[in-house]
């Protein structure tokens, strides 16, 4: 299963442009170790600072490795899941984006959820939990709701953020790359996964 838009390519991308990513924890994400290991990446940003470029980068890495691979923005995927709810077909669709090893949900944060979207996301993450990883590039937002703007700083802040479940019910997450991490995510869900005790 191969779904990408486009391609693009992590040689293509300007490590210049965005100094507060550091190219060798990108590099490292390149390895696939976290589709190895059914990894949720979120990439944290403001608007037009190459998260997109990189999850698709990765995509094609993964591609290039035999791996199952389907991309898509967060709008289309709970479009699909809405219709197919209505149609009585969500528990299929659902099964449908838990084959590819890895899922790429771009466009998070950019449009607003419409009313139940944010129930169906969460069914389907909660589908994927410990079968495939998944890429999620957000926009960062503010503690006050607003968005980031590239404009509050010379340059613009980009975070990966690597969160990890595990069968034995730890949970590990860590920022694997990152000049500073914002203090919020947009809120795409009406609902959050169960908590997992940190042992």
């Amino acid at each position: 299963m191969i779904r990408l838009a486009t391609v693009k390519t992590l040689a293509s991308f300007d490590f210049s442009f965005q100094p507060s990513l550091d190219r060798d924890r990108i590099f490292t994400l390149a390895q696939l170790g976290f589709v190895a290991r059914c990894e949720v990446i979120h990439f944290l940003s403001p608007p037009g600072t190459g998260k997109s470029h990189l999850a698709i980068a990765l995509a094609v890495e993964a591609v290039k490795a035999g791996k199952s691979v389907y991309f898509c923005t967060l709008a289309e995927l709970i479009a699909a899941l809405a219709r197919a709810e209505r149609e009585g077909r969500l528990q299929e669709r659902i099964r449908f984006f838990c084959r590819p090893a890895l899922l790429v949900v771009d466009e998070i944060g950019y449009l607003p959820v419409v009313h139940g979207g944010g129930n169906l996301f969460f069914q389907l993450v909660n589908a994927r939990y410990e079968k495939g990883a998944m890429i999620l590039p957000q926009i960062a937002v503010s503690p006050n709701g607003a968005r980031s703007s590239a404009t509050l700083s010379s340059q613009p802040h980009f975070s990966i953020a690597c969160f990890t479940m595990r069968s034995s019910s730890r949970s590990t997450d860590r920022v694997i790359g990152s000049a500073s991490t914002p203090s919020s995510c947009p809120n795409t869900c009406d609902q959050k996964p169960p908590s997992r005790r940190r042992q």
